[in-house]
Order: structure tokens, then sequence, then C-alpha cells
């Protein structure tokens, strides 16, 4: 994965695992820079404070798609 990363021209990177009110990780908020250093700690403690919005975004969409299945199935 890093080789690729690397061939894409991502120099900095964040990775922060977005985690549900049971602790259980239902999706990861990837963000990437071309420029070495851009994505420092500091970034990554702003991206931290967002994290529960992506949460509830992915979980949101988790339950749409569910309903979705649901009706399909249904039919």
């Amino acid at each position: 994965i890093e080789e690729s990363l690397l061939k894409m021209g991502v120099r900095s990177l964040i990775l922060a695992p977005l985690v549900d009110e049971h602790d259980d990780t239902i999706g990861m908020l990837e963000l990437a820079s071309t420029e070495v250093g851009k994505l420092n700690s500091l970034c990554a403690h702003k991206v931290d404070g967002a994290l529960p919005m992506f949460t509830a975004a992915v979980k949101r969409v988790k339950a749409e798609m569910s309903t979705e299945v649901r009706a399909i199935i249904q039919e």
C-alpha cells in the first residue's frame, strides 16, 4: 500500500478510524497531501474534532442502504 501511495504522489497522510458508540470501527477517514509534512499533528488534532460528523454520516448512509436492501428483498 505504501508503495502505491508513493507512486500516486502522496507524501503526507492522516488515517483516522470512524468508531461508533459500541467502539466498532465502521470506516476510515483518509486525508492525503502531495506535500511532505503538510498533514501534521496539528492537522490531525483538528481532524479529530470532525470525526463525529463523519461517523454520523457513515452511520446514516449505512442505515439507508440497509433499508434499501430490505425493500429489494421484500419485492
